[in-house]
């Protein structure tokens, strides 16, 4: 096997065995030295021997000023002995001096194999695939180089702009987060990994960084103001109005701060719209007008979104069907809703028209059918994603509780007094129970989410 052979083949070994967490295992290709001469070992000498013979002379040439010749006995040292790391160190120096860049890295790669917890070498590696445009091998050198040396600030920089070639914002972000931890006590790690943060669309991790910049640095107005961008795009629209609000206090002069308020009560009122709480929006829209000059185009647009939400607060009527099976039962259930909007204010008055019945596959028992009239009531508090609901109906039927409805977790609790409908003995005799039910579910991520429900309930017949 010749030298060129073997050098590729340790490149390979090299790439594939760099682990890392966040860049593919295969980095960029690097190039292959010239073939080396025929290695011989002479009489009476073990290759070993003869290796460290070609080093010393190698050395000595180098001294000399002989530099190509110095090239040729350091690479028959390592043809002899592939582990020989003072050769691998020799040739490496004299292909600096030379700026044999691509060479130097083959040899480079192959020190840091040698010994991998010896920083230098891979400095040194990092370095010249920065310098060869190799920029996915030197994040994944640097990776490695951080784990030996896990508080290097020079590194942690070098490591971040390296994420940032290879289009990498997140773990960008999170290298410039960890560089100012490690500083301390400058604001501007914090401030530029946000910024990183939001263009990843992960808007609670720039607010946590960002609210380590405002504490680092409380009289900076642009960083509060990003913090309160940040608070506002998550939708914690309190966090946001109340920190504009003391910024708005503590500089009066500041036109800009009005206008990012103006955003704020302008989201508080489209997640209103969203929850159909039309009331609610409107209130947040007049909020923002208050903010803005009287007939200019954002004052006209803002009359545009009161308009729509006060539109859509009208009587409504709404139906659902229920079809259930139980040990050979198939029962069905018909609900018609009226709602009708009470006063200025999210809150419906309701009537109800419930008919259930019950057939069954078992011969002799036959079918039962039982209908229900209810009145009730319905609060929709957009503000905090619930809606509080109760009814009471014939029979003494009656549900009273709320849910609520978050982006990431959803529940609800009620207590109720209703009739089992699972069986016709049940329905037409009425098996009334008064219990609690309830449900929750939990979004864990954009694929994932789990949840139940509940219900504890105790007939009131005492029946089993």
């Amino acid at each position: 096997m010749n030298i060129k052979k073997r050098f590729l083949v340790l490149v390979s070994v090299l790439s594939l065995g760099a682990a890392t967490p966040v860049l593919a295992q295969t980095p960029d290709a690097s190039p292959s030295p010239a073939p080396a001469p025929v290695v011989e070992v002479p009489e009476g000498m073990s290759r070993e021997q003869a290796a460290q013979e070609s080093l010393r002379k190698g050395i000595e040439l180098n001294k000399q000023g002989y530099t190509e010749s110095a090239i040729v006995e350091l690479r028959k040292a390592i043809e002899l002995d592939p582990n020989l790391v003072q050769a691998y160190s020799e040739l490496g120096t004299i292909l600096l001096q030379s700026r044999n860049t691509a060479y130097a890295i083959t040899i480079y790669s192959r020190l840091a194999e040698l010994e991998p917890q010896k920083a230098e070498w891979k400095e040194i590696l990092m370095e010249l695939q920065t310098t060869y445009d190799q920029p996915r091998a030197a994040a994944i050198t640097g990776e490695e180089l951080l784990v030996l040396k896990p508080d290097d600030q020079t590194l942690m920089q070098k490591l971040a702009d390296l994420y940032g070639i290879n289009g990498l914002t997140y773990e960008q972000a999170r290298m410039l987060e960890r560089l100012g931890n490690v500083k301390g006590n400058d604001p501007k790690p914090y401030s530029d990994s946000a910024k990183l943060y939001l263009d990843a669309g992960r808007s609670q991790d720039a607010i946590r960084v960002l609210e380590k910049a405002a504490a680092l640095d409380p009289k900076n107005l642009e960083l509060q103001a990003r913090l309160a961008d940040a608070y506002t795009q998550d939708e914690q629209y309190d966090r946001a109005e109340t920190l504009l609000t003391q910024l708005q206090k503590d500089n009066p002069q500041s036109a800009g701060l009005k206008d990012k308020l103006v955003d704020v009560y302008v989201g508080r009122g489209d997640h209103a719209l969203s929850r159909e709480g039309w009331m609610a929006a409107a209130d947040w829209y007049r909020q923002a007008q208050g903010l803005v000059p009287a007939e200019g185009a954002t004052y006209k647009s803002l009359q545009e979104r009161i308009d729509k939400a006060e539109g859509m607060r009208e009587p409504y009527f709404d139906n659902f069907y229920e079809y259930g099976s139980y040990t050979g039962n198939f029962s069905n259930r018909v609900v018609n809703r009226l709602s009708i909007p009470i006063t200025d204010s999210d809150l419906y008055a309701q009537l109800w028209h419930d008919y259930r019945t019950v057939s069954t596959s078992n011969p002799g028992i036959g079918a039962a059918e039982q209908t229900y009239g209810k009145v009730g009531l319905e609060y929709r508090d957009a503000n905090n994603d619930a809606i509080y609901t109760g009814w009471y109906g014939t029979s003494g039927l009656f549900r009273v509780g709320g849910r609520y409805d978050g982006p990431r977790i959803q529940g609800g609790f009620y207590l109720v007094r209703d009739v089992n409908y699972d069986t016709p003995f049940a329905l037409g005799n009425e098996l009334k129970y008064f219990g609690e039910e309830g449900f929750i579910d939990g979004q864990i991520n954009d694929w994932i989410g789990i949840g139940g429900n509940f219900l504890n309930a105790d007939y009131i017949d005492g029946s089993n």
